[in-house]
């Protein structure tokens, strides 16, 4: 007979052990819970013996017995038997070894058999009724505790079954959404240790661990075991795409160039490969949708990743996120109009969605509807207080001009998070607007005590310098914040400009130009390097090169009263030698 069998037969008499004593219970009888019977002599062969005997002679009973207790007896039987037959494996295979749920209705039958059972203890029928309904109640009482919340649910699970891999993969999940990485890699490894093939433990462990040959493994471990896993496919392409950023910032570092490597195109094309793969077999996940997109985007395939993003909003229309994600991508890709619809869209459905609050508040921002932004903002955090969306109304403020509120949300900002860097900063900046200069300097000295290269802080301290003429010093920390300074794009355009000036101060106008050709490298829009280009070219004789930066700004800043003095002086200078060559392109009045 095979294990199969043997162990099909096993699983009916343990079922009828958990009616009789409801002691050892679990919410997942899956993967090795019930250990196979591999042999004749297992023990477990007797209990099915004496169980299929008992249920013959209880029948047998049944059918000799006359009157309302026979029938009741076959009643019981009935009730016992039959509603779990489709659940033994015997008529078809089903998708479980054991549930507890399927023995609801031949509780019934067990309930009948125990009343006719005690109609025939005389006297004793009272105690042993009492004492039934005392020992059940006290396990249903510890049972409910069990189920108060995953937590307690899963460590019953744990104490019940501690060689069932599901119980500590549950429980690694579990952990992990807490944010307690190191109990849920060992919880996960345990799992895995005891079914090695758990494709989704693997996968999650892949997610945790530091080391990225380690996590590659995981995931490709998860793969092997599980072909068409696709959260697999999506964390390794995860995976190749920081790989290739890495990589990208480290070329940047020691070569100054944007440009990608043939080493960093391939792990952009397997990202790309790896994220089609899985929407091959999920095409519904978010997460890929967007990263996909991005690449694609990048990639100069945007009608490719606008269609991924239409497809996915097509099969979730009502999906909030899904409309938060596209509406991201159109707002990349400068389309702020369709892009507003989206978010709109997003909270229409969920009110409350943090995430699209902010975005919303954010794209408010660059229209320059700055009411409606810091309302979102506020929104956002009556939803859920987070120190960024704080320090972003903060910036708000900031930008705007109104100091003493920037102040009260960055304190605040600090007073939950004082470890915050970044928002250290901005209450610098604001305290530098105010004249605070001695407060100033020492919020931004305590940041370069715990990060002494943060850029940020170096110019801000640089500007600081600057404005109590202590040029040398400002000078000093500029060129060290600015040296091989390229990400993020924008702060290292403002901060090779403000080198630029330093420089230009000192009369090093060769240096002034090379640094201020950086910041517009790095930011073409940045209208005040063009500027001060035009005038170093303009001085020098250049005028053509002067001329054309001077337009470049102009297209920024069309009314800079500055840039149209200059303008002016270089048409009346390029008069005297050349008119042709300067295009008459400013209206004069």
């Amino acid at each position: 007979m095979s294990v199969e069998v043997l162990t099909f037969w096993y699983l009916p008499v343990f079922n009828a052990w958990l009616l009789l004593c409801p002691w050892t219970l679990a919410h997942d009888w899956q993967m090795g819970s019930i250990p196979l019977i591999t042999s004749f002599i297992d023990a477990r062969n007797i209990a099915s013996l004496l169980f299929y005997a008992a249920l013959l002679l209880i029948l047998r009973a049944g059918c000799l017995m006359k009157g309302q207790e026979g029938r009741a007896v076959l009643l019981g039987v009935s009730l016992l038997v039959l509603p779990f037959l489709p659940a033994t494996n015997f008529l078809f295979t089903v998708g479980f070894v054991v549930a507890e749920r399927i023995l609801y209705i031949p509780s019934l039958g067990y309930a009948v058999l125990v009343g006719v059972a005690l109609s025939r203890v005389g006297r004793l029928r009272a105690p042993c009724l009492l004492l039934l309904l005392v020992v059940f109640s006290c396990r249903t009482l510890q049972r409910n505790h069990d189920w108060e919340s995953r937590e307690t649910l899963f460590l019953a699970g744990l104490r019940t079954l501690p060689h069932n891999a599901k119980m500590h993969y549950n429980f690694a999940n579990l952990q992990k959404d807490l944010g307690n990485a190191d109990l849920a890699k060992f919880h996960y490894v345990y799992a895995i240790r005891l079914w090695p093939g758990h494709s989704s433990a693997h996968n999650n462990l892949g997610t945790l661990v530091n080391d990225t040959s380690e996590a590659e493994n995981h995931f490709r471990l998860a793969l092997k075991a599980h072909p068409q896993h696709a959260h697999a496919y999506y964390n390794l392409a995860n995976l190749r795409q920081q790989q290739g950023e890495a990589e990208s910032l480290l070329v940047e570092a020691l070569s100054s160039t944007t440009s990608q490597t043939a080493e960093q195109q391939g792990r952009m094309g397997e990202a790309v490969a790896l994220l089609e793969e899985s929407l091959r077999y999920d095409a519904t996940n978010r997460d890929a949708v967007s990263s996909l997109a991005g690449l694609y985007s990048d990639a100069g395939r945007s009608t490719e990743a606008e269609n991924l993003h239409l497809a996915l909003l097509a099969a979730r229309p009502s999906d909030p996120v899904v409309h938060n994600n596209y509406a991201a991508f159109l707002q990349k890709i400068g389309r702020r109009e369709a892009a507003l619809r989206h978010y709109e869209a997003a909270l229409g459905l969920d009110p409350q969605h943090t995430v699209a609050l902010v975005n919303t508040a954010r794209l408010m921002r660059t229209l320059h509807h700055n009411n409606q932004a810091e309302m979102l903002y506020k929104r956002a955090l009556a939803v859920a207080w987070e120190a960024e969306i704080g320090e972003s109304l903060g910036k708000l403020y900031l930008n705007t001009g109104r100091l003493e509120e920037a102040e009260a949300t960055f304190t605040t900002v600090l007073a939950h998070h004082p470890h915050m860097l970044s928002s250290t900063v901005y209450l610098a900046r604001v305290k530098l607007q105010q004249r605070s200069y001695l407060v100033s300097e020492d919020l931004l000295r305590q940041v370069l005590d715990q990060a002494p290269g943060h850029q940020e802080a170096l110019f801000q301290l640089s500007l600081l310098y600057t404005h109590t003429n202590r040029t040398q010093d400002a000078l000093a920390l500029a060129q060290q914040a600015a040296h091989n300074c390229s990400r993020p794009p924008n702060l290292c355009a403002r901060l090779h400009a403000h080198y630029g000036d330093l420089l230009n101060d000192r009369h090093n106008v060769d240096e002034a130009a090379q640094s201020y050709l950086l910041a517009v490298e790095l930011e073409p829009t940045l209208t005040h390097p063009h500027i001060n280009l035009g005038a170093l070219y303009h001085a020098k004789g250049d005028y053509a090169r002067a001329w054309r930066h001077y337009l470049t700004a102009h297209g920024q800043e069309p009314s800079n009263t500055l840039l149209l003095e200059n303008m002016e002086k270089l048409r009346r200078v390029q008069d005297l030698h050349a008119p042709s060559n300067i295009p008459h392109c400013l209206n004069k009045s």
